[in-house]
């Protein structure tokens, strides 16, 4: 073939090449209108997200409300609301400029005011001595866990309460093995009795028949009252998967779960996490302990328990009373009838003009001698 002609052949492709490029470019041009449907895995329950389980309730928040940065697509931040920001040298304080112009759902404007009132120094947060627990209790009623070698191993030493302080509760609780968080009357520290200990646990499953062939499989049920119970029952799963262990985690709303605890379903479940009432004492709650109470929530039937509940009632000092229940709480720990991770923390926020409120963790709110400085 000439030279020239190859050429001129050569010129007329790259030429058709670029033209149909730019009719390609062309064809992108965005054209509005329409609606776009997207599926996720899964319902989501509201939009609170605050409380509202799964991740996908998040996801679709971030599509409807905005914050002063967001993340772009290589996971850099970037500007949103606030269009630039510096910080000082010690990177304590930064200073964000906000675009103009910009709307809340009600209209009002997002200005510097109206952000200011959110990180507000005139709110002081109020919290007390512990005082709930927050459980991953066992129903030690049924298979698996009526074998006190499975309940060691899963509530005992493959728990790392540690972890799930720091993780789910942002290192504001207390890892607690006992029947009683902290701040309660009586409590005694057990948590020695259970020092994590992946390998020992794992001794025990091999002990009771679970290994790699045939591995221990439960379910783990909790409700969605509050974003940290999915949140720890997430944790749990991941802890007893290094056991060779296979969890399903289920979160249902909370009248579903009662159902499991204390009605029509009581006693069929494997593992729960929640948290209880908040307690006085430590024999405040026989009535989740004893196995003649209808909330006997683990499903035990120790008559011991409730011997020892009645040797407590019927202490005729404080002193005998306080050795009484340390043989309780040491007993339950012992044969896991109880499986308390932490406790869980009660937060009030209160404006500094508010005078007079006496906080009492979740116990009761007191109003009667507050008055407001205005």
């Amino acid at each position: 073939m000439p030279a020239k002609t190859f050429t001129t052949i050569s010129c007329g492709l790259v030429v058709g090449l670029i033209l149909a490029l730019l009719s390609w470019g062309w064809a992108q041009q965005p054209k509005y209108g329409g609606t776009l449907t997207v599926v996720h895995g899964v319902d989501i329950s509201h939009l609170d997200f605050h409380t509202a389980p799964g991740y996908e309730s998040m996801w679709i928040n971030e599509n409807i409300h905005n914050g002063l940065v967001t993340l772009d697509k290589d996971l850099n931040v970037a500007p949103d609301v606030a269009k630039s920001w510096e910080g000082n040298p010690e990177g304590r304080i930064y200073t964000f400029h906000l675009h103009e112009g910009v709307k809340f759902h009600d209209g009002t404007d997002v200005d510097a005011e109206a952000v200011q009132w959110n990180k507000d120094k005139n709110v002081t947060v109020l919290t007390g001595p512990e005082t709930t627990p927050m459980v991953g209790m066992i129903n030690v009623s049924i298979p698996p866990f009526d074998d006190l070698r499975v309940r060691q191993a899963i509530g005992c030493y493959g728990t790392d309460r540690m972890e799930i302080v720091q993780k789910a509760l942002l290192g504001l609780a207390t890892p607690v093995v006992g029947m009683a968080a902290p701040g309660v009357k009586d409590y005694i520290d057990l948590r020695p009795l259970c020092p994590y200990n992946p390998e020992k646990a794992r001794a025990l499953l091999k002990e009771a028949g679970y290994g790699e062939r045939n591995p221990l499989r439960f379910t783990l049920i909790t409700n969605n009252e509050k974003a940290v119970f999915s949140n720890i029952a997430v944790l749990l799963k991941d802890q007893y998967k290094k056991l060779g262990v296979e969890v399903k985690v289920e979160v249902m709303d909370k009248v579903a779960w009662m159902t499991y605890m204390v009605g029509k379903n009581r006693c069929t479940w494997n593992q729960t996490v929640e948290d209880f009432l908040s307690l006085l004492t430590v024999h405040n709650n026989n009535y989740l302990v004893e196995t003649t109470s209808s909330w006997n929530i683990s499903c035990q039937g120790d008559k011991k328990v409730d011997e020892y509940f009645r040797g407590v009632k019927l202490a005729p000092t404080e002193a005998e009373q306080r050795r009484i229940s340390a043989e309780l709480q040491t007993y339950v720990a012992e044969n896991m009838y109880w499986t308390v991770l932490s406790g869980s923390p009660h937060f009030k926020a209160l404006r500094k003009h508010i005078k007079g409120f006496d906080y009492q963790a979740e116990f009761k709110f007191h109003a009667e001698k507050v008055w407001l400085e205005k």
